[in-house]
């Protein structure tokens, strides 16, 4: 009979045991109490052993214990002991000779922690896991998050408020995300979605349960069974799977789902998914992962030195009608006189700050594209020294054209096309700077969005007998109906206030 200290990994029932073994042979255990994996190994030998004498006390409980083991040693019997030895001598082995599979282990304890062994579940579930990917918005080949990384850190993804089809429909309202290239068949697909792979080994039985669920944050997605959105992909977490739905991959059985954001976490890792396996014995297998969905809170503009008062705040422009949308705040970039001498230098520079809706867990790439929007304050009947002081004619319709007439992001190589503002881990907020025209009257808007190819597709199309209010609306060039309906998604987050 098993008895003493070795005992101790088993006196808290349920017990989950991670045994790794890295490539030099370290074997580590991550357990409550920080038991030695040696001991947890010994333990579990031991107790294999023993199982024919211990079947006499009446706490049945479960244990799993999670270990990673080779290949060679998939096949479990009841000579498991010397499995256990082998892997405790082994010193040198590849990340790719792991694999990892879970054991079952139903008994009883007494008061001592001593457990008995009835049964040993070999379903070997080194392909039962489930993988998450990162979107094609932030890796256009959908690279595999870590195994290490899945819950720990996750992939990431951001609102889905674009319009990767370019269709009339923006992604969120659309029935289906979908634009084939004519000359080359190429798909376009919608790149915020987030791949998550089921995979099953091949000597799953047929009725196994397979399930996915959205044990947390489920509020924050939406789940398809394509990257293309169709009306009948429409996933309802918890629904079973069949295993007919699986393609054979390799040695193993996958099947691909797709996660959408549909609102912003306000810190990270806000929505896990869960894949669970249920075997006909009633054994569950099952692995989860995490996902950060990030919207754009904020994008602020911040003075350099040149408000009103020549400060870094900058106030509101008292000329802009009351009432209208967006607000605005004023800028004075024109150099000083200071003490009889004028600066060899214009105050044109002011900061663009953006603020994640959560610190992200990875680095991430989001893009800026500046607008010259309509100035309010006058129309095309305002004429100054012969000039039309708002050329409702034209879209770009700011009379400054250095270093453009919207402005430019200092650094971008080319001042019409978006910009990009990296994001470090853990980084919620992150700031560049931007140089205006020199000239009265300029005013400029800027949108912020991860797919740099929706920001391309945006214009202000300001023209005559428009409202206000619609001069500065920031719209996609392809979406249909009324101007306020082809108005960027969310635009008190994803759009800055107007800089006058």
């Amino acid at each position: 009979m098993t008895s003493g200290p070795e005992c101790g990994i088993l006196r808290r029932m349920p017990y989950l045991v991670r045994i790794q073994i890295p490539d030099l042979g370290v074997v580590s255990a991550l357990a409550s109490g920080a038991v030695h994996a040696a001991g947890a190994l010994k333990t579990l030998g031991q107790l294999l052993a023993h199982h024919n004498i211990m079947r006499k006390r009446k706490d049945w409980k479960i244990l799993t214990f999670t270990l990673l083991v080779l290949p060679a040693l998939e096949a479990l019997s009841d000579g498991f002991p010397q499995v256990a030895e082998d892997l405790f001598r082994a010193n040198r082995w590849t990340e790719a000779e792991k694999t990892l599979f879970t054991i079952t282990l139903e008994g009883e304890t007494d008061s001592y922690g001593e457990k008995a062994i009835d049964r040993i579940h070999g379903y070997v579930v080194s392909e039962t896991r489930l993988d998450i990917h990162l979107p094609k918005v932030l890796d256009p080949q959908e690279s595999v998050v870590r195994d290490i990384d899945k819950l720990s850190v996750g992939s990431v993804t951001f609102v889905n408020l674009d319009n990767d089809d370019d269709d009339a429909l923006f992604d969120d309202a659309d029935g289906e995300v979908l634009r084939v290239d004519a000359a080359t068949g190429e798909r376009t697909v919608d790149n915020e979605l987030v791949k998550l792979s089921l995979n099953l080994p091949p000597n799953t039985p047929n009725n196994a349960t397979v399930r996915l669920t959205v044990p947390k944050g489920a509020g924050y997605v939406a789940v398809w069974t394509n990257n293309t959105k169709t009306a009948s992909a429409r996933y309802t977490p918890g629904t079973d799977i069949p295993l007919s739905v699986f393609r054979r991959d390799g040695d193993g059985l996958v099947k691909d789902f797709w996660a959408e954001g549909v609102a912003p976490h306000a810190d990270p890792r806000g929505t896990e998914f869960l894949m669970e396996c249920t075997l006909d014995d009633g054994c569950v297998v099952s692995s989860r992962v995490a996902l950060t969905v990030l919207g754009v809170q904020s994008v602020i503009w911040k003075g350099r030195g040149n408000s009103r008062y020549d400060a870094n705040e900058l106030d509101g422009d008292p000329n802009w009608p009351s009432g209208l949308a967006p607000g605005s705040v004023r800028v004075f970039p024109g150099a000083r006189a200071i003490n009889g001498s004028v600066e060899s230098e214009a105050r044109d520079k002011v900061g663009v700050e953006v603020t994640l809706s959560a610190p992200p867990p990875i680095p991430v790439d989001v893009y800026l594209r500046s607008f010259d929007v309509d100035d309010p304050t006058a129309s095309e009947t305002d004429v100054v020294d012969g000039f039309c002081v708002d050329d409702e004619s034209h879209a770009w319709d700011n009379r400054g054209s250095t270093p453009d007439k919207a402005g430019a992001f200092v650094g971008n190589p080319t001042p019409s096309f978006p910009f990009k503002l990296s994001f470090a881990a853990g980084q919620r907020t992150n700031e560049t700077e931007f140089q205006t025209t020199l000239q009265p009257g300029d005013n400029f808007r800027v949108v912020a969005n991860a797919d740099r190819h929706f920001l391309v597709c945006l214009e202000n199309a300001d023209g005559p007998g428009q409202s206000n209010p619609d001069k500065q609306r920031i719209r996609h060039e392809a979406v249909t109906g009324a101007l306020a309906a082809r108005e960027i998604r969310e635009p008190d987050h994803y759009a800055s206030n107007v800089l006058t």
